[in-house]
Order: structure tokens, then C-alpha cells, then sequence
């Protein structure tokens, strides 16, 4: 009885260990879940996202990105809640490139076509958290 306690304990003891250096992933969440509702949001709604773009454009491309948006952050989320490191890291950086595509033509558009307006602020905080996510080494960490 006294051998299966103390092997107990020490397995008890490992395991708060391997835990305790966890890192937090509260920005990698975020990032999944801004993503995920960005994207169902523009998929629902089909042509709002060129309609904030630029106004004069007849074509939408709303649902694609909406589509690639949704599974992205699933993907993330999936990495984060399940602890797969290289999940967690190529999600990250797709997030980021799409997050930073629609920071450069929302700011193309805004500023370019003379329809000022403040869509790439959101964007843009968007791309900083994935990028401080990722410089922080949050998602690196196995």
C-alpha cells in the first residue's frame, strides 16, 4: 500500500510539473476566435467585406475569405486547446498572412481611392497580436 502511494505521488508530482511550464494561451485564443467570427461574418453576409474595400467594386470575394477565415481559427483552435505545437504554428502564421492581406488592401483602399475610413484599424491589431503571439514564442513552446 505504501509503494502504490509513493508512486502515485510521484506520478501526481510529474504531472504538476509538466503542467506548471504550460504557457498561457489566452492570445493564441484570441486570435482563433477574432478569426473564426471575422470569417462566419463575412461569409454570411456576402459582399460586405468589398462593400467596406471599396465601394465601387462589383465582384465579392466575401465567402472565399470568410471559408479560409472559419478554418483557419478552427485549425488554431484546435492547436491550442489541444496542445499540437505544429498546428498551433502554421495556423498562427496563415492567420497572420491572411490578417495582414487584408490590412494591406484595406489600407490600399482607404487611403488610395480617396473612401477614407477606419476598417484597417481592426485589421491592423489583429496582425500585431498575431505577431506578438508569435515573437513572444507563445505558440513556439512545446
Amino acid at each position: 500500500m505504501g509503494i502504490k502511494l509513493e508512486n502515485d505521488i510521484k506520478v501526481l508530482k510529474k504531472d504538476l510539473e509538466k503542467h506548471k511550464n504550460r504557457k498561457n494561451a489566452f492570445w493564441g485564443i484570441v486570435v482563433a476566435v477574432m478569426t473564426f467570427v471575422y470569417g462566419f461574418y463575412y461569409a454570411m453576409f456576402d459582399g460586405y467585406l468589398i462593400s467596406l474595400l471599396e465601394p465601387n467594386t462589383g465582384f465579392s470575394f466575401s465567402f472565399q475569405v470568410g471559408v479560409i477565415m472559419m478554418v483557419l481559427g478552427s485549425l488554431k483552435l484546435i492547436g491550442v486547446i489541444f496542445n499540437v505545437h505544429w498546428l498551433r504554428v502554421v495556423s498562427l502564421w496563415l492567420i497572420a498572412l491572411v490578417w495582414g492581406g487584408l490590412l494591406s488592401t484595406s489600407l490600399a483602399f482607404s487611403f488610395g481611392t480617396g473612401y477614407p475610413n477606419t476598417v484597417w484599424l481592426d485589421r491592423l491589431l489583429m496582425v500585431v497580436i498575431c505577431l506578438r503571439t508569435s515573437l513572444k514564442g507563445v505558440s513556439y513552446k512545446k
